[in-house]
């Protein structure tokens, strides 16, 4: 994403170079897109294999595309009359970068907040040199808010094929033409106003050029904000119904187990319904066994109930129960004369 935005960035400024028929611009962006870019090209080719399966085929796509149309971004920036193919190729490769974006950042509008304030730091220091008449520091102030704001109006575009909306994505859409088109005003407006600090409609120019790009962040920020909003919501329910899911899971293991427990009680109330319990060692044993079938169906009424401490003193009893059935079943054992008798009992 990054290596993409300084794309956008630096094929901005070449475009703006032309629109102001800046040579020395034009000559040291295309330097820049030959040298650089051309690398900056193979390392965003490279970093899709870190993406996850299902967006790399998309992501590899569009990756083509952009190293389709690169070529003819450098070989037009490099041709002093190549500024119509230039701005033909450049809108074809912004495109393509801002679908890039799209795919490779699932929430633009986090960097758009972010690029909004500095978009709006930049604008203070560049209006901050022109008042100072300070050329230099115009001439990099202004190339510095370009970038920023191209990097900006790609993540905008980028958003805007993501947003919620129809409206949302047409708001977005509209907002960062009108960030490109002020944006292309601002380096000739910039240098004019800080080359003559007192002439009035030199000044009003570069304000009024300033403005229209502050506008238009603004707006991208507010609809960043607000596609945020909608994301957080969109991210509550998602766990809101994970937990649900998670939840009606949890349910019907337990009334799986409250099922097996009041099933498993039934058939040993069933198995002892005609044995007599008496006080001899075998009766003794199906009595503890009955009451542990009771104390069984009683469990599985109580976890139904989610009757938690009517549970645990349940369990408790059981506990004690089972502890009495094993001390009476060995007791048992001891006065059984069949030797395979003997040991079922002792292994159950």
């Amino acid at each position: 994403e990054e290596t993409a935005l300084k794309l956008a960035g630096d094929a901005a400024r070449v475009d703006i170079a032309f629109e102001n028929k800046d040579a020395a611009g034009v000559a040291g962006g295309a330097r820049l897109l030959e040298g650089p870019g051309s690398y900056q090209i193979s390392l965003m080719h490279k970093a899709l294999e870190g993406l996850p399966e299902e967006r790399r085929a998309h992501a590899t796509q569009v990756m083509q595309q952009i190293q389709k149309v690169y070529p003819q971004v450098v070989a037009s920036s490099k041709d002093p009359k190549g500024h119509a193919q230039y701005k033909t190729s450049n809108l074809a490769l912004q495109d393509a970068l801002s679908q890039l974006i799209a795919i490779v950042n699932q929430a633009p509008e986090e960097r758009i907040i972010t690029f909004g304030a500095q978009l709006d730091r930049e604008f203070d220091r560049l209006t901050a040199s022109v008042k100072k008449g300070d050329v230099a520091g115009t001439e990099s102030g202004a190339s510095a808010a370009v970038f920023v704001a191209a990097e900006q109006a790609a993540l905008a575009r980028a958003l805007a094929r993501q947003a919620s909306t129809p409206a949302r994505a047409q708001e977005l859409s509209s907002a960062a033409a009108e960030l490109d088109k002020a944006a292309r005003l601002l380096p000739r407006v910039a240098l004019e106003a800080a080359a003559k600090p007192s002439d009035k409609a030199k000044q009003e120019a570069f304000t009024q050029a300033v403005n229209a790009m502050r506008v238009a962040n603004r707006k991208l920020v507010a609809n960043g904000q607000e596609e945020r909003v909608v994301r957080e919501r969109a991210e509550q329910e998602r766990v809101r119904a994970e937990q649900e899911r998670l939840e009606a899971e949890r349910q019907a293991r337990e009334r799986a187990k409250q099922d097996e427990m009041a099933s498993a009680a039934l058939k040993v109330q069933e198995s002892l319904k005609d044995v007599k319990v008496d006080n001899t060692v075998w009766g003794k044993l199906y009595g503890t066994a009955r009451d542990i079938a009771q104390l069984m169906e009683q469990m599985s009424a109580m976890s139904a109930a989610n009757d938690k401490r009517g549970m645990i003193e349940t369990a408790r009893q059981l506990a004690v129960q089972s502890g009495t059935y094993v001390q009476q079943a060995k007791a048992a054992a001891e006065k059984c004369t069949d030797p395979k008798l003997k040991d079922q009992i002792m292994i159950h």
